[in-house]
């Protein structure tokens, strides 16, 4: 790792292995402070977690938080282990996360995971400048090139790439 200016660069290929076309990551850390000086309150979103268990939903996944895209998959499972958020991303199967989502993560370009979290309730600590976010709802999580919590690293990745070859469409009709 290289420090410059409290700023962190790092890169990591994840481990990458032809099964499954799912990313499990460290979304966030609970009561830690990330670089854009918030931090989810352990317990901030319990209720939020109950609610989406009762409805059957799921958070979806952008890339780099571009929310005017498309979706890249659902978060299906979220668990909390210790004071961290950790999640499988379940990738859909469309061009975009076969042609760019998975070449980036083979090649480590993207590192990890970073949510957007809806706060209703937050305080600001002014001693240490830092905004604790109380009670929320996790609206997304994005596949990005560095998070902004640092340990919010990509753990592996399961993704089956096939080729889709084009078919020969006179022996296509032939069979028909």
């Amino acid at each position: 790792m290289m420090e410059t200016k409290n700023q962190y660069f790092y890169g990591a290929v994840a481990k990458y292995d032809e099964v499954q076309k799912t990313v499990k990551c460290n979304i966030m850390h609970f009561d830690t402070p990330n670089e854009n000086m918030w931090s989810p309150v352990t317990g901030c979103l319990d209720d939020y977690f109950v609610k989406m268990a009762r409805a059957k939903k799921f958070v979806p996944a952008f890339y780099n938080h571009n929310l005017d895209g498309i979706a890249i998959g659902l978060w299906k499972e979220l668990e909390i282990i210790g004071n961290v958020l950790v999640g499988t991303l379940h990738l859909s199967d469309i061009p975009f996360v076969r042609d760019t989502v998975i070449p980036q993560l083979k090649e480590g370009t993207l590192q990890g995971a970073s949510p957007t979290i809806c706060t209703i309730e937050e305080s600001y600590d002014r001693d240490n400048n830092i905004w604790n976010i109380i009670k929320g709802f996790l609206i997304e999580a994005s596949l990005v090139a560095l998070p902004a919590d640092f340990k919010a690293d990509v753990l592996s990745i399961q993704a089956s790439v096939q080729e889709r070859k084009k078919q020969d469409f006179e022996f296509d009709l032939l069979i028909l």
